[in-house]
């Protein structure tokens, strides 16, 4: 997936796309009515897979200053390091975030910070490998 990219002034900040998956409304919102969901899937088509799935997308951001390259949040993980997690959201999607920074050009060994915006496990799975 490419890259989203800000920069401000001497420092860029990058999407870096861990995962994505479908979840079914009906299992994840159980006391939501089917038919409510209409008017957001056709204001927001682009987050939701079909009539029955939100698309829930898994990012994390890499912060690369002139000193500094940072790591914000480690994404989902793999099926392997962070099994319950990932069977949480179905098991159908390991994470990419080392792919995702070997694209970026940089292994885990370049990043000097990792910072956690949370501890849910879909923000820290990567840091069980």
């Amino acid at each position: 997936m490419p890259q989203s990219k800000l920069s401000i002034g001497n420092v860029e900040i990058s999407v870096l796309h861990d995962s994505e998956m479908a979840l079914p409304l009906s299992q994840t919102f159980p006391d939501v009515p089917g038919d409510s969901w209409t008017p957001y899937q056709q204001r927001y088509p682009e987050a939701f897979d079909g009539a029955e799935n939100l698309r829930v997308h898994f990012e994390c951001y890499l912060i690369r200053s002139l000193e500094r390259i940072i790591l914000v949040d480690t994404g989902l993980g793999t099926s392997a390091s962070n099994p319950g997690t990932v069977a949480a959201f179905g098991g159908r999607a390991d994470g990419r975030l080392l792919a995702e920074l070997k694209s970026a050009g940089l292994g885990v060994e370049d990043v000097d910070t990792v910072f956690l915006t949370h501890l849910h496990p879909d923000h820290m799975g990567w840091n069980l490998t």
